[in-house]
């Protein structure tokens, strides 16, 4: 043991010991040693020490425990299900489980160590001091492994590896030792630059770089025969490869399929110069091209006919008819009678234009059918067309009602065709002739109103005024208007004279113009002047039965007669000097 030497740059050297290995001495720093270095007693040295006859040594283990700090307790199941104090290990046991597992793990495995050397003690990138790198590599025994290892074999390689791996250089050789017999005699590994041991192979280092140079050269010759036959069966695969190719270019010819014939030609991209120098290459090329050309043409008459227009399917037709030879299809012949058909349906659709123009219905009626039959759908013209159709069916049904109820002069039927004319905007001279017609009926149905209204109130001045107005716009049929005023007249007559002979107390006038009111029709219930002059009637032929029942009592000298008289007199109000009398 010796303190470090001064150029070694260790802390507290006061404090520290070092220990001669035989690569060099190593120090170690007795701070805190004992703290890092306490172990617990082993419990058979306290079991021993508690069992001592001492009671000083005995004392000193009890006190100990007592003043110690607590071990860590853990418990552990038991079989029984209680619990157990688990003993804590020692550092000495913790060491020996740690080095145990590490042997195990390193004899389960092959380890490769990797030594590693500091360059310097500064810890920096691009500074090597020697002497440190010097002293790493002699303290990990290093030059001392380089030194031993030259001066014997250090290269080795197991019997059978050695063999699979050099045979290469002699074939001939069935086993390891006519291998080394044959390397040997050609003179191509020196005798004691090898050794044979019973599992492996020594080797000095050149004798083994010269093997794996010899190896090399021989996996070049082996490599170029293996390529001798790899490349002659390659060849005869593509050759087969090649018959097979343009038997499938021939087969796609025949069948004129696009996607055979394309994917053959694919395939012949694998031949010499790519086929190209083949007649069969040319022909199917040229096939090619024409197979492409039919399938856009194809495209383009399926796309023109689903597009149903004239100007793409023209192209189509034409383009179809000018290839070299000319292209045949049935698609080509559906074209063209979708063509006429269009060319058709123009015409159709044009003449509905020009007849919905012109309102013909006759045309429009037949412009319809041949729609119909050419199955033109629902096109903007031909719903143009059967609306206007209905429109003008209606019309020529509105018309003919009104033309009918025109010539029967029938005012309800005139007014509902004159309604449905005005509703459909309808202004011709029918029409106008069938406004003029309506009017003059309900003037003359008005006129015959206003006189129905007058005969029933029997008012002379608004039946003659009504009559008038009747006869002036052509009223026919009167009714007993005329007779009805000549009545009314001879009524006022009869009225007058009743009124007259009242005036009178004219006994017989008033008996004669009652009776010519009774002839009329005149009854006291209907004319006032009726039941007045019945009434002045009655009294007038009282009185006179009174004034001769008066005049024959006074004649008589009748004094009961008389007073019977008298007081019928007085009953009736009568005056007068045969009253007085």
């Amino acid at each position: 043991v010796r303190t470090p030497a001064s150029k070694l740059k260790v802390p507290n050297e006061r404090s520290c010991f070092g220990v001669v290995h035989y690569a060099g001495p190593v120090y170690y720093d007795v701070t805190n040693f004992l703290e890092k270095n306490k172990d617990q007693i082993v419990e058979d040295v306290k079991s021993m020490i508690k069992k001592s006859t001492n009671t000083f040594i005995a004392k000193l283990m009890a006190e100990g425990e007592e003043g110690g700090a607590e071990e860590p307790k853990s418990k552990v199941r038991s079989r029984g299900g209680g619990g157990a104090k688990k003993k804590s290990k020692t550092l000495g046991g913790q060491f020996k489980a740690s080095l145990n597992s590490l042997m195990e793990t390193l004899n389960a495995t092959e380890p490769s160590f990797v030594r590693t050397v500091k360059p310097n003690s500064k810890k920096v990138g691009g500074l090597l001091e020697a002497d440190m790198v010097l002293s790493q590599l002699r303290y990990s025994g290093l030059l001392e492994v380089c030194r031993i290892r030259k001066l014997g074999y250090p290269v080795r390689r197991d019997n059978i590896e050695f063999y699979k791996r050099y045979r290469v250089i002699e074939p001939s050789a069935t086993d390891l030792a006519s291998l080394l017999e044959k390397v040997g005699a050609s003179g191509k590994l020196a005798a004691g630059t090898f050794a044979l041991g019973k599992t492996k192979v020594f080797l000095k280092n050149k004798s083994a770089q010269e093997l794996d140079s010899l190896r090399e050269e021989a996996f070049v010759v082996q490599a170029i025969k293996v390529q001798k036959v790899a490349r002659r069966y390659v060849c005869r695969v593509k050759m087969a490869s090649w018959k097979v190719t343009l038997a499938a270019v021939s087969a796609a010819m025949t069948s004129r399929s696009e996607a055979e014939l394309s994917a053959a030609m694919d395939l012949m991209n694998e031949l010499p110069s790519g086929g190209r120098h083949l007649q069969v290459y040319k022909d199917a090329n040229v096939l090619l091209q024409r197979l492409i050309e039919e399938k856009k043409l194809l495209a383009m008459l399926e796309s023109a006919i689903a597009s149903r227009s004239k100007a793409p399917i023209t192209s189509a037709i034409q383009a179809a008819k000018a290839m070299v030879p000319p292209f045949e299809h049935e698609l080509l012949g559906k074209a063209e009678s979708v063509l006429d058909r269009i060319a058709k349906e123009e015409a159709v659709t044009e003449g509905l234009r020009k007849a919905c123009k012109d309102r013909d219905l006759a045309a429009i009626d037949t412009l319809l059918g041949q729609a119909e039959e050419l199955d033109m759908g629902e096109t903007e013209e031909v719903k143009q067309a059967e609306a206007l159709k209905k429109r003008l069916e209606e019309e020529n049904t509105a018309l003919e009602g009104l033309a009918g109820a025109i010539e029967a002069r029938d005012m309800t039927t005139l007014a509902a065709f004159i309604k449905m004319c005005s509703e459909m905007g309808l202004s011709n001279p029918e029409v106008a002739k069938g406004k003029a017609l309506l009017e003059e009926l309900q003037a003359k149905v008005a006129a015959k109103n206003a006189l129905s209204e007058a005969v029933a109130t029997r008012n002379l001045e608004g039946i003659t005024s009504a009559l008038a107005k009747a006869k002036a716009i052509g009223v026919e049929d009167l009714g007993d208007a005329e007779a009805l005023i000549e009545t009314i007249k001879k009524e006022q007559a009869a009225v007058a004279a009743l009124v007259a002979a009242c005036d009178a107390r004219t006994l017989d006038a008033l008996e004669k113009a009652i009776t010519d009111a009774a002839a009329l029709g005149l009854t006291e219930a209907s004319t006032p002047e009726v039941a007045t002059a019945e009434n002045l009637k009655n009294s007038l032929v009282a009185e006179s039965a009174c004034l001769g029942a008066l005049n024959k009592a006074t004649a008589a000298n009748d004094s009961d007669s008389l007073g019977k008289a008298l007081a019928e007199a007085q009953q009736l109000g009568l005056t007068g000097p045969e009253v007085d009398a």
